[in-house]
Protein backbone atom coordinates (compact mmCIF):
# COMPACT_ATOMS: atom_id res chain seq x y z
CA UNK A 1 0.00 0.00 0.00
CA UNK A 2 1.38 3.36 -1.15
CA UNK A 3 1.29 6.56 1.40
CA UNK A 4 -0.73 8.08 -1.11
CA UNK A 5 -3.36 5.75 -0.35
CA UNK A 6 -3.77 6.12 3.05
CA UNK A 7 -6.79 8.29 4.11
CA UNK A 8 -5.76 8.94 7.74
CA UNK A 9 -8.74 11.14 8.79
CA UNK A 10 -11.13 8.31 7.98
CA UNK A 11 -9.15 6.01 9.14
CA UNK A 12 -8.73 7.45 12.44
CA UNK A 13 -12.45 7.44 12.86
CA UNK A 14 -11.92 3.75 12.34
CA UNK A 15 -8.82 3.25 14.61
CA UNK A 16 -10.42 5.28 17.36
CA UNK A 17 -13.32 3.32 17.95
CA UNK A 18 -11.44 0.06 17.87
CA UNK A 19 -8.89 1.44 20.30
CA UNK A 20 -11.81 2.42 22.53
CA UNK A 21 -13.33 -0.58 22.41
CA UNK A 22 -10.45 -2.45 23.10
CA UNK A 23 -9.77 -0.22 26.30
CA UNK A 24 -13.18 -0.94 27.26
CA UNK A 25 -12.77 -4.96 26.89
CA UNK A 26 -10.82 -5.60 29.87
CA UNK A 27 -13.10 -3.24 32.49
CA UNK A 28 -14.08 -5.25 35.74
CA UNK A 29 -11.50 -8.07 35.42
CA UNK A 30 -9.52 -9.11 38.38
CA UNK A 31 -6.50 -8.25 38.73
CA UNK A 32 -3.96 -10.92 40.99
CA UNK A 33 -2.90 -10.40 44.27
CA UNK A 34 0.27 -8.17 44.39
CA UNK A 35 -0.11 -6.95 40.85
CA UNK A 36 -2.08 -3.26 41.66
CA UNK A 37 0.40 -1.44 39.76
CA UNK A 38 -1.30 -2.98 36.25
CA UNK A 39 -4.10 -1.26 36.70
CA UNK A 40 -2.59 1.61 35.79
CA UNK A 41 -2.38 0.54 32.11
CA UNK A 42 -5.98 0.66 31.89
CA UNK A 43 -5.67 4.26 33.84
CA UNK A 44 -3.01 6.04 30.95
CA UNK A 45 -4.82 3.74 28.59
CA UNK A 46 -8.27 6.10 29.42
CA UNK A 47 -6.04 9.08 29.05
CA UNK A 48 -5.13 8.00 25.66
CA UNK A 49 -8.45 7.58 24.08
CA UNK A 50 -9.73 10.70 25.44
CA UNK A 51 -7.62 12.58 24.27
CA UNK A 52 -8.05 11.51 20.70
CA UNK A 53 -12.16 12.10 21.54
CA UNK A 54 -11.60 15.53 22.12
CA UNK A 55 -9.31 15.96 19.06
CA UNK A 56 -12.09 14.74 16.73
CA UNK A 57 -14.66 16.80 18.62
CA UNK A 58 -12.50 19.61 18.13
CA UNK A 59 -11.64 19.13 14.51
CA UNK A 60 -15.29 19.26 14.12
CA UNK A 61 -15.65 23.15 14.65
CA UNK A 62 -16.98 25.59 16.85
CA UNK A 63 -19.07 28.56 16.87
CA UNK A 64 -17.82 32.00 18.32
CA UNK A 65 -20.01 34.37 19.43
CA UNK A 66 -17.90 38.19 18.41
CA UNK A 67 -20.52 40.71 18.44
CA UNK A 68 -23.73 38.91 18.42
CA UNK A 69 -22.60 37.32 15.30
CA UNK A 70 -21.08 33.57 14.91
CA UNK A 71 -18.08 32.90 13.18
CA UNK A 72 -17.13 29.40 12.50
CA UNK A 73 -13.61 27.96 13.31
CA UNK A 74 -11.66 24.94 13.80
CA UNK A 75 -9.20 25.45 16.70
CA UNK A 76 -5.91 23.80 14.82
CA UNK A 77 -3.78 25.35 17.41
CA UNK A 78 -5.18 23.57 20.24
CA UNK A 79 -5.25 20.11 18.26
CA UNK A 80 -1.87 20.17 18.08
CA UNK A 81 -1.17 20.83 21.47
CA UNK A 82 -3.81 18.06 21.79
CA UNK A 83 -1.64 15.57 19.80
CA UNK A 84 1.58 16.19 21.51
CA UNK A 85 0.01 14.88 24.43
CA UNK A 86 -1.23 11.97 22.49
CA UNK A 87 2.25 11.55 21.32
CA UNK A 88 3.46 11.49 24.56
CA UNK A 89 1.05 9.43 26.34
CA UNK A 90 2.25 6.64 23.79
CA UNK A 91 5.74 6.17 23.98
CA UNK A 92 4.99 5.99 27.93
CA UNK A 93 2.73 3.21 27.52
CA UNK A 94 5.20 1.94 25.26
CA UNK A 95 8.00 2.24 28.05
CA UNK A 96 6.25 1.74 30.98
CA UNK A 97 4.09 -1.41 30.05
CA UNK A 98 5.72 -2.47 26.53
CA UNK A 99 8.07 -4.99 27.47
CA UNK A 100 7.63 -8.63 27.20
CA UNK A 101 8.87 -9.19 30.68
CA UNK A 102 6.74 -8.29 33.46
CA UNK A 103 9.21 -8.31 35.36
CA UNK A 104 10.99 -4.98 33.68
CA UNK A 105 7.33 -3.80 32.87
CA UNK A 106 6.95 -3.76 37.02
CA UNK A 107 10.47 -1.90 37.16
CA UNK A 108 9.56 0.81 34.89
CA UNK A 109 5.99 1.79 37.04
CA UNK A 110 7.88 1.98 39.69
CA UNK A 111 10.13 4.54 38.66
CA UNK A 112 6.97 6.43 36.89
CA UNK A 113 5.35 6.27 40.02
CA UNK A 114 8.10 7.58 42.34
CA UNK A 115 8.66 10.62 39.49
CA UNK A 116 5.23 11.51 39.40
CA UNK A 117 4.89 11.44 43.38
CA UNK A 118 8.07 13.73 43.78
CA UNK A 119 6.79 16.39 40.98
CA UNK A 120 3.89 16.66 43.18
CA UNK A 121 5.95 17.23 46.41
CA UNK A 122 7.32 20.39 45.33
CA UNK A 123 3.18 21.49 44.84
CA UNK A 124 2.30 23.74 47.51
CA UNK A 125 -0.51 22.22 49.89
CA UNK A 126 -3.21 25.41 50.82
CA UNK A 127 -5.55 23.21 52.78
CA UNK A 128 -4.96 20.39 55.15
CA UNK A 129 -6.86 17.50 53.14
CA UNK A 130 -4.06 18.55 50.55
CA UNK A 131 -0.98 18.77 53.21
CA UNK A 132 -2.42 15.06 54.30
CA UNK A 133 -2.02 13.88 51.05
CA UNK A 134 1.21 14.93 50.84
CA UNK A 135 2.39 13.62 53.72
CA UNK A 136 0.78 10.38 53.18
CA UNK A 137 2.66 10.20 49.53
CA UNK A 138 5.72 11.36 50.88
CA UNK A 139 5.53 8.02 52.96
CA UNK A 140 5.02 6.28 49.83
CA UNK A 141 8.33 7.86 48.27
CA UNK A 142 10.15 6.64 51.01
CA UNK A 143 8.85 3.13 50.59
CA UNK A 144 9.10 3.30 46.81
CA UNK A 145 12.67 4.15 47.12
CA UNK A 146 13.38 1.22 48.94
CA UNK A 147 11.90 -1.13 47.03
CA UNK A 148 13.87 0.40 43.84
CA UNK A 149 17.28 0.28 45.56
CA UNK A 150 16.87 -3.36 46.21
CA UNK A 151 15.47 -4.45 43.38
CA UNK A 152 17.91 -6.35 40.77
CA UNK A 153 16.91 -4.56 38.02
CA UNK A 154 18.11 -1.09 39.47
CA UNK A 155 21.35 -3.34 40.67
CA UNK A 156 22.49 -3.73 36.93
CA UNK A 157 22.26 -0.13 35.98
CA UNK A 158 24.59 2.59 35.47
CA UNK A 159 25.98 4.44 38.62
CA UNK A 160 24.35 7.60 37.02
CA UNK A 161 21.28 5.94 35.80
CA UNK A 162 20.23 4.55 39.17
CA UNK A 163 21.17 8.27 40.72
CA UNK A 164 18.70 9.77 38.00
CA UNK A 165 15.65 7.47 39.59
CA UNK A 166 16.25 7.66 43.07
CA UNK A 167 15.88 11.84 42.51
CA UNK A 168 12.83 11.33 40.64
CA UNK A 169 13.59 11.01 37.02
CA UNK A 170 12.09 8.10 35.31
CA UNK A 171 13.27 8.98 31.77
CA UNK A 172 17.18 8.97 33.35
CA UNK A 173 17.93 11.83 31.48
CA UNK A 174 16.82 10.10 27.88
CA UNK A 175 15.07 12.38 25.59
CA UNK A 176 11.68 12.31 24.00
CA UNK A 177 13.69 11.43 21.04
CA UNK A 178 15.44 8.41 22.29
CA UNK A 179 12.10 7.19 24.04
CA UNK A 180 10.48 7.90 20.50
CA UNK A 181 13.00 4.97 18.90
CA UNK A 182 12.83 2.56 21.45
CA UNK A 183 8.95 2.85 21.02
CA UNK A 184 9.61 2.26 17.27
CA UNK A 185 9.18 4.93 15.83
CA UNK A 186 11.34 7.19 13.12
CA UNK A 187 13.68 8.84 14.70
CA UNK A 188 13.94 11.51 11.87
CA UNK A 189 10.13 11.55 11.57
CA UNK A 190 9.45 12.17 15.25
CA UNK A 191 12.07 14.74 15.98
CA UNK A 192 10.31 17.14 12.84
CA UNK A 193 6.91 16.44 13.73
CA UNK A 194 7.57 16.73 17.79
CA UNK A 195 9.56 19.87 17.24
CA UNK A 196 6.29 21.61 15.12
CA UNK A 197 4.12 20.02 17.70
CA UNK A 198 5.50 21.64 20.88
CA UNK A 199 5.77 25.15 19.18
CA UNK A 200 1.95 25.07 19.62
CA UNK A 201 2.24 23.68 23.13
CA UNK A 202 4.93 26.57 24.02
CA UNK A 203 3.10 29.81 22.19
CA UNK A 204 6.41 30.16 19.35
CA UNK A 205 5.98 33.39 17.36
CA UNK A 206 5.85 30.51 14.34
CA UNK A 207 2.84 28.36 15.79
CA UNK A 208 1.59 32.04 16.93
CA UNK A 209 1.72 33.29 13.34
CA UNK A 210 -0.05 30.10 11.88
CA UNK A 211 -3.08 30.65 14.17
CA UNK A 212 -3.19 34.35 12.89
CA UNK A 213 -2.77 33.77 9.27
CA UNK A 214 -5.23 31.07 8.79
CA UNK A 215 -8.01 32.95 8.98
CA UNK A 216 -10.48 30.98 6.02
CA UNK A 217 -12.16 27.83 7.40
CA UNK A 218 -11.04 25.31 4.94
CA UNK A 219 -7.53 26.20 5.59
CA UNK A 220 -8.35 25.30 9.71
CA UNK A 221 -9.68 22.22 8.91
CA UNK A 222 -6.59 21.03 6.77
CA UNK A 223 -4.13 22.18 9.41
CA UNK A 224 -6.05 20.34 11.84
CA UNK A 225 -6.51 17.20 9.39
CA UNK A 226 -2.27 17.30 8.92
CA UNK A 227 -2.04 15.81 12.22
CA UNK A 228 -4.05 12.84 11.87
CA UNK A 229 -1.36 10.96 10.03
CA UNK A 230 0.62 10.99 13.42
CA UNK A 231 -2.43 10.12 15.70
CA UNK A 232 -3.10 7.21 13.59
CA UNK A 233 0.46 5.84 13.36
CA UNK A 234 0.04 5.97 17.81
CA UNK A 235 -2.93 4.33 17.69
CA UNK A 236 -2.02 1.65 15.31
CA UNK A 237 1.19 0.57 17.65
CA UNK A 238 -0.70 1.17 20.93
CA UNK A 239 -3.70 -1.62 19.73
CA UNK A 240 -0.83 -4.16 19.09
CA UNK A 241 0.78 -3.51 22.37
CA UNK A 242 -2.40 -3.04 24.20
CA UNK A 243 -3.48 -6.91 22.62
CA UNK A 244 -0.70 -8.17 23.85
CA UNK A 245 -1.34 -7.64 27.42
CA UNK A 246 -5.46 -7.83 27.49
CA UNK A 247 -6.89 -11.33 26.59
CA UNK A 248 -10.16 -9.71 26.16
CA UNK A 249 -8.46 -6.74 24.19
CA UNK A 250 -7.18 -9.21 21.53
CA UNK A 251 -10.60 -10.71 21.21
CA UNK A 252 -11.55 -7.58 20.10
CA UNK A 253 -8.49 -6.67 17.59
CA UNK A 254 -9.10 -10.10 15.81
CA UNK A 255 -12.20 -9.63 15.49
CA UNK A 256 -12.44 -6.19 14.80
CA UNK A 257 -9.05 -6.51 12.75
CA UNK A 258 -9.15 -2.99 10.58
CA UNK A 259 -6.91 -2.90 7.08
CA UNK A 260 -6.13 0.67 8.56
CA UNK A 261 -4.98 -0.89 11.38
CA UNK A 262 -2.17 -2.57 9.12
CA UNK A 263 -1.74 0.22 6.94
CA UNK A 264 -0.25 2.14 10.11
CA UNK A 265 1.15 -0.15 11.90
CA UNK A 266 4.35 1.30 9.86
CA UNK A 267 7.78 -0.12 11.22
CA UNK A 268 10.34 2.34 11.82
CA UNK A 269 12.50 1.55 9.06
CA UNK A 270 9.74 1.93 6.37
CA UNK A 271 8.19 5.44 7.95
CA UNK A 272 11.75 6.83 7.47
CA UNK A 273 11.61 5.64 3.50
CA UNK A 274 8.23 6.77 3.38
CA UNK A 275 9.67 10.18 4.81
CA UNK A 276 12.58 10.48 3.08
CA UNK A 277 10.72 10.01 -0.22
CA UNK A 278 8.56 12.78 0.57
Amino acid sequence: MRIEDYDPVKQFSELHALVVEMVDAPGGAPIPAGMAWMSDRQTLSKKLAHHLHTLAEIHRGSMLMVGGVGVPFIDHGSIKVIARAVLENFIVFAQIFGDPDPEVCRFRHMTWKLGGLMDRQSLSASTAENKSRLAAEKLQIDQLSAELKANAIFQTLSNGAQKAIVKGDWKTGRSWQALAKEAGLSEAYFRNIYSYLCGYSHSSYAAAMQVGQANDLAEQSSLSSSMFGVMCLCMARFATLYAALFPSARTVLERERLPALDMWNISATRMEEIYASR
